[in-house]
């Protein structure tokens, strides 16, 4: 199964992950893919996280949620970490 939601970045842009889950069972990957699909950014596997990544070209970005056999629970926040 699959969840996902799109978010515009320009070039040059931070943002921050903040992530929470608890697995009881099954697999869970959180990939960021860019509009052709391409696979830009992979978040690390954990029960809480905070990371950051910046974006390289202007695009139309999807943050997917993919799992299997998933038991459990997760929620995941992007937001804007650029300086102003």
């Amino acid at each position: 199964n699959v969840s996902n939601f799109s978010f515009v970045a320009e070039d040059g842009d931070r943002v921050k992950f903040s992530f929470q889950s608890d697995i009881s069972a099954g697999e869970l990957e959180i990939i960021v893919c860019s509009s052709n699909g391409s696979v830009v950014y992979v978040l690390d596997h954990a029960k809480s996280l905070e990371t950051f990544f910046t974006f390289d070209s202007a695009d139309t970005y999807t943050l997917q949620a993919e799992y299997t056999d998933f038991i459990g629970s997760f929620k995941i926040a992007v937001y804007s970490a650029n300086k102003n």
